[in-house]
């Protein structure tokens, strides 16, 4: 990764973070593009462990999100710019949504765990 610069996607392992270093200049900064599978996977074993509604409600926010990509999947360049034009509100509402379940719970939980993961790859 010593010459690379631009987007990667990968999971939360912390030993990548030093390659999302916004000072990183030589050869550039890489940016961190999160996978919403690692986010979704998170609020799944929430969901299957406790049954907690909140777990279940971003489950489904992601969900409303992979509608839209699998629409668009093959669709032509310019298609698949309108239409994600389409998650711009439901990421938004996503974000201040778990912020807002986050700041009312104890921050042991492993739902505040999950919460926590989806915020900081935002």
């Amino acid at each position: 990764m010593a010459g690379f610069t631009g987007m990667l996607q990968a999971d939360g392992y912390s030993g990548f973070e030093a390659l999302y270093d916004a000072n990183r200049t030589n050869p550039g900064p890489i940016t961190e593009v999160a996978c919403w599978a690692h986010c979704r996977r998170k609020f799944f074993n929430v969901w299957g462990d406790t049954q907690s509604p909140a777990a279940k409600e971003a489950i489904d926010r992601i969900a409303a999100i992979y509608v839209i990509e699998a629409k668009i999947r093959f669709a032509p360049h310019e298609e698949r710019l309108a239409q994600r034009a389409e998650t711009g509100p439901l990421l938004d509402a996503f974000f201040a949504w778990a912020e807002a379940v986050l700041a009312k719970l104890s921050a042991k939980l492993p739902l505040a765990d999950a919460l926590r993961y989806a915020i900081n790859r935002r």
